[in-house]
């Protein structure tokens, strides 16, 4: 099981997370505001473990998994990023071999904070597998 826990910036002028079509279609940013992301995945996979000088448990760093405002604006991560195309990969940190990697179960809550909060903020998304409930909400701050 893989646990993450962070903040998240939702940029002035970048469509909101619950927008579904491609290209987005959904809310437009009216502000930049922030808030908490909680969530991860349980995975299978064989290798061998080999952590090096790794960390062992608990916390083990802050890193960039790339992009840039540009690459959000861009509506989609698919579509010609601009930043950091090489984000960190736990696995080949810690195991050699891996195959058959599968994640049966994933998912991500974000929860706008408090001080964007108002009549006509849309507070949550939660970001689901199908099979553990899809989609639902939005982050929205007018």
């Amino acid at each position: 099981m893989k646990v993450y826990s962070g903040v998240f910036v939702a940029p002035q002028s970048g469509v909101s997370p619950g927008s579904s079509a491609d290209p987005p279609t959904g809310l437009v940013q009216g502000e930049s505001s922030f808030g908490t992301i909680d969530g991860g995945y349980v995975a299978t996979f064989s290798g061998t473990f080999a952590p090096a000088t790794q960390p062992r448990a608990g916390y083990i760093g802050a890193f960039d998994y790339g992009g840039t405002l540009s690459d959000v604006l861009l509506q989609s991560y698919d579509k010609g990023q601009t930043g950091d195309m090489h984000p960190y990969d736990w696995t080949s940190a810690y195991f050699t071999g891996v195959s058959g990697f599968a994640q049966p179960h994933w998912g991500w809550s974000y929860q706008l904070d408090p001080i964007f909060i108002s009549k006509n903020s849309i507070n949550q998304w939660c970001n689901y597998n199908p099979a553990d409930g899809g989609n639902s909400g939005d982050i929205f701050t007018p």
